[in-house]
This record gives C-alpha cells, structure tokens and sequence, in this order.
C-alpha cells in the first residue's frame, strides 16, 4: 500500500509561492524546497530573531556596545571567544527585541536568513503573503 503525504493548506501556498516566485510548475517547486525557506510573515520574525539570538557574537561590535550598558572595547574582548562569547554578549543588551528591531531596519531580513543572496521575496497567494529566502 502507497502512503500519500498530506499537506495542509498553509504548507501548500508555500509551495504555490515559491512556484510563482521560480515562475516553475509545482513538481518543480517540491522538488527546490530544499533550496528554500518559504515563510509566513511571523515565521520569518521568528526565523531572524533566532538567527539573531544564535549569531549576536557576530555583530559589529559598535552596533552591540549602542544596545549594551558596557563599552565596545569590552565587546571586542568578548569576540574575541568568537561562538563562546554569544551568550554573554546577549546577556549585555539590555533592550534584545529593540535589537533585533534595529538590526532589521539595517539590513532586512533577507541579509540574515537568505545565506545564498540575503533576499527577501515575497509572494502574495490566497489573501496571505509568502516570504522567500534562498539557502542554497
């Protein structure tokens, strides 16, 4: 007996999406998603906040020392640890959601969550809008 995979409705625009965004037929737009990270509006906020939250020891330290009660020089120190520093670097901002809030505006979300191009897209299907990232 064949097992059929189910899709629910919001997985199927997501492909329906990418297929309009890669002007391609369904079968073709199964077969890229591995390529891809198709998003509603909410996961992608919540797609870069993790991001953010995993990779703040990344940042320019100036942009960290104008969110954190410390100088940048003590950043820079941190970064120093590279990955290990990440959690004490995020435990120094004191505002994180403004944070992210501002590292958004700077770069959009695409620059965080597009490891390809750092595009954003996005696909409007059903009354519900599809945010597009390429990964590979």
């Amino acid at each position: 007996m064949t097992q059929v995979k189910t899709v629910d409705k919001t997985e199927q625009e997501k492909i329906e999406a990418l297929a309009k965004h890669l002007d391609c037929s369904i079968d073709e737009a199964i077969n890229s998603m591995e390529d891809y990270s198709v998003y509603t509006d909410q996961e992608a906020d919540e797609a870069v906040y993790n991001y953010i939250k995993e990779s703040v020891c990344f940042f320019r330290s100036d942009f960290i020392a104008a969110h954190a009660e410390v100088e940048e020089e003590v950043i820079k120190k941190l970064q120093e640890l590279h990955e290990n520093s990440n959690e004490a670097i995020r435990s120094l901002i004191k505002d994180f959601d403004h944070f992210v809030d501002d590292a958004i505006c700077a770069d959009g979300r695409g620059h965080f969550i597009a490891s390809y191009d750092h595009e954003e897209n996005c696909e409007f299907i059903n009354g519900t809008d599809y945010y597009i990232y390429r990964n590979n």
